[in-house]
């Protein structure tokens, strides 16, 4: 673990790669009472290391960019009071360019609308609320897409869908 802690960013076991999936997962365990174990400014500089130009993130050093992984980078940043380390404009930018017609989001611009990926940008960008009100017409398709989509699809990703479209609504 000590090994991890100096690179900044986590794997799922000992040889494995590091991923911000895994980087999110150790903050958030963290959270009860050893905050004080990581090394914030190592952990933050990892995860800004990890934002494209276009306000993209990418999960490893493989490279693979989704925007489930944006919602990971402003949420692990959130938690560390960190967000000033990433251009959180681009990462809003971005998240809003993979919005589709039907108001749904895909992984990356272009890509086929998924419940998933709709809820993981309504929870990235409500970190970034000010950018959703500058541009409120975007409310209104999220909400049609989670409700045409996960709710009629999925039980858990329903319950799920259903408190982001709760959430969203308190918000217009």
């Amino acid at each position: 673990m000590m090994e991890v802690l100096f690179v900044g960013g986590f794997a799922g076991n000992i040889g494995h790669d590091l991923h911000i999936l895994y980087t999110l997962s150790a903050v958030q365990v963290a959270l009860f009472d050893m905050l004080d174990v990581l090394n914030i400014d190592k952990v933050s500089n990892y995860i800004s290391g990890l934002q494209n130009e276009d306000g993209s993130f990418y999960g490893d050093i493989w490279g693979e960019v989704d925007t489930q992984f944006s919602y990971t980078a402003v949420c692990c940043l959130s938690i560390l009071y960190r967000l000033d380390k990433i251009d959180v404009d681009k990462a809003v930018d971005y998240i809003v360019s993979c919005k589709n017609l039907d108001g749904g989001f895909g992984c990356t611009p272009g890509g086929e609308s998924h419940a998933g990926q709709s809820i993981y940008v309504a929870f990235t960008v409500s970190s970034s609320l000010y950018h959703l009100l500058s541009i409120s017409h975007t409310y209104q398709p999220i909400l049609f897409s989670l409700s045409h989509r996960s709710i009629l699809v999925r039980v858990p990703s329903a319950l799920l869908a259903a408190h982001v479209v709760f959430f969203l609504q308190s918000q217009l």
